[in-house]
């Protein structure tokens, strides 16, 4: 019986083979959690505490927050694609090593629905090791959406030197919740921590 953690109703158990990162699995459903608390709290949906950073040329407004962290940094954006589609995109993209910013490769399949990948700075080299969960969520009236997860990881097995080492990701997620008004279009909200 390996480590498991139950999220939303969806288990996820390690192989024995990947039970050295039962670690990394236990921050996964951490950062999960903290993930979905923040999109839940109302002062999100209404920037209740937020200021507003910047706006995209898209006309897309970046917010940011102070936390015990440092500063909270979410964007919103609309896309003209179903949810899953998108999920399925991100996730496949990611894992295939194809981001646009990072060079990312798959050191770890967890279970379908969360992996441990090396994510490397295109423009200044530098990695680290990350752990990303994710689970598809009901979405009140609106049909499924999704949220997925990031947390940088220490592996022993996976070491960076500390001359490459990006800083700590405390947080990263997505959440991705169809437009309750134009079908086939989906709301995809960014936190950074």
């Amino acid at each position: 019986d390996g480590t498991s953690v139950t999220l939303e109703g969806v288990t996820d158990t390690l192989s024995s083979e990947n039970e050295k990162y039962a670690s990394a699995l236990l921050d996964g459903q951490s950062a999960f959690l903290e993930a979905q608390s923040i999109y839940d709290h109302p002062d999100f949906y209404q920037r209740r505490g937020w200021k507003k950073e910047h706006e995209t040329r898209d006309g897309f407004a970046v917010y940011s927050r102070p936390t015990n962290r440092g500063r909270m940094f979410t964007i919103s954006e609309e896309l003209d694609a179903k949810a899953s589609e998108i999920m399925h995109e991100m996730w496949k993209t990611t894992e295939e090593g194809n981001a646009p910013i990072f060079s990312t490769r798959l050191l770890a399949k967890l279970s379908d629905n969360a992996d441990i990948l090396k994510m490397g700075s295109r423009t200044s080299g530098r990695e680290m090791n990350v752990v990303r969960i994710y689970r598809q969520l009901p979405m009140s009236g609106t049909g499924s959406g999704f949220i997925a997860a990031f947390r940088s990881v220490d592996l022993p097995d996976q070491p960076i030197s500390s001359d490459s080492l990006m800083p700590a990701l405390h947080l990263a997620a997505i959440r991705l919740r169809p437009d309750p008004i134009k079908s086939g279009h989906t709301f995809r909200e960014w936190i950074v921590v």
